[in-house]
């Protein structure tokens, strides 16, 4: 007779309810945060996003700080705003416990998302209650910022395309497609990401149905991305595939160690994204190693090397928590150097974290912008964990073998 732990139905239960645990261990800790700690004010980023969406309901003018329209910001995050307002008046608070439900929503596709990627149930639950117990994620939706809707509509686009990638259904990659698009709508930066599990699919396939396949999902995006498409040309008479403003973190992240480092201050009236680009060439032509070490190291360092929280958070019940920041880079390496040498779905998983991390260190370096991929560090570092842990356990139950053989025998 077979011990409870094989059977299949046993470890989809246990599988379920550690995700159930974790959502709502999640819940309560953002809630509770909430609750009794006062949020950020509303500032920078967030303050433009909150005029914006006021001034769009009112005015029926999409400007981000302007009165007047522009696409310097694609619309998903706005327009996110603006419905909440719509619905149930200008209260940012509303806006935050929607971001919590959202929350939640992620570390529950987090969780699925693990078990996807290592085909392992241990895996799955070990990633949900990482999620759960990050501490950004927990503090995250007090401010009204991209990142909590980034970071559930991307999780569930990761999720979607990693399952629909063993199916020929061609409505499911355009649902893919479409799922990208939604989360491109609200941080742009990702969009080239799409291309990835095609490029995986055509070489394991070596067919024109890959190609089909590939072609559906470009279907759903640009189904998802038209209405911004038609809007910019008929509003501002050209064409504008993301948003305007991609030029100005572009520049922000060109300077070397941030000396002379002028974000603040750049010239109106420039192609920021031009100067960016000349600045950029120049510099890996005639101060090779120091672009490269900046491009690398330093864009890494300004961006992982610390955990992206609020000031006032530092005096809270979610300090103990900071520490896993550092045990998630960690072991988010080494669980990513294991991914590329296991099966199909976490190469790709492990390929879609390393072009999005350059993508991300090509643009302004700060803690801010590593939040959207702690999710792949945690879903690595649990691999890493399981890993590890079967490295120790099956020794130790070989010793107990030998152990028990050895007592009976005698």
């Amino acid at each position: 007779m077979q011990p409870f732990w094989w059977d299949e139905k046993k470890k989809d239960r246990a599988y379920i309810l550690i995700l159930v645990f974790a959502a709502g261990l999640y819940f309560f800790l953002a809630a509770n945060y909430l609750l009794h700690y006062q949020p950020e004010p509303l500032a920078g980023d967030a303050l433009g996003y909150h005029n914006m969406a006021i001034q769009l309901l009112q005015k029926g003018v999409y400007g981000y700080r302007s009165t007047r329209s522009n696409a310097y910001v694609t619309p998903g995050y706005p327009l996110f705003l603006a419905v909440i307002y719509f619905l149930a008046g200008v209260s940012p608070e509303v806006v935050r416990w929607v971001q919590v439900l959202l929350g939640t929503g992620t570390v529950v596709l987090v969780g699925g998302i693990g078990r996807r990627v290592t085909d392992s149930r241990t895996v799955g639950a070990i990633s949900a209650l990482g999620a759960a117990l990050y501490p950004s994620f927990i503090w995250a939706p007090s401010v009204l910022l991209t990142e909590v809707l980034f970071n559930f509509l991307f999780s569930l686009y990761l999720w979607i395309q990693l399952r629909v990638l063993s199916r020929q259904d061609s409505v499911a990659h355009i649902v893919a497609g479409a799922l990208m698009g939604m989360a491109v709508l609200v941080r742009p930066h990702v969009a080239p990401l799409l291309v990835i599990p095609y490029f995986f699919l055509f070489l394991r396939m070596r067919s024109k149905r890959s190609m089909f396949l590939f072609l559906s999902a470009i279907v759903g995006f640009c189904a998802v991305m038209s209405p911004w498409w038609i809007r910019n040309l008929v509003v501002l008479h050209r064409w504008i595939f993301l948003a305007e403003g991609g030029g100005n973190p572009l520049l922000a992240g060109s300077f070397p160690w941030q000396v002379d480092f002028t974000y603040y201050i750049f010239p109106q009236g420039i192609d920021q994204g031009e100067l960016a680009k000349a600045r950029i060439l120049w510099g890996f032509v005639h101060d090779f190693e120091r672009y490269f070490l900046w491009y690398t190291v330093g864009h890494f360092v300004y961006t992982f090397g610390q955990i992206w929280m609020g000031v006032s958070v530092e005096q809270t019940y979610l300090q103990p928590l900071f520490k896993l920041h550092y045990l998630y880079i960690l072991g988010g390496f080494i669980g990513w150097g294991i991914a590329l040498f296991r099966n199909f779905s976490s190469q790709i998983y492990a390929v879609l974290f390393f072009a999005g991390v350059f993508l991300q260190l090509l643009f302004l370096p700060t803690y801010r912008y590593a939040y959207p991929w702690m999710i792949f560090f945690v879903v690595f570092t649990s691999l890493c964990a399981l890993v590890v842990a079967r490295r120790v356990i099956e020794p130790m139950q070989e010793l107990v073998g030998l152990y028990r053989r050895k007592i009976s025998g005698s």
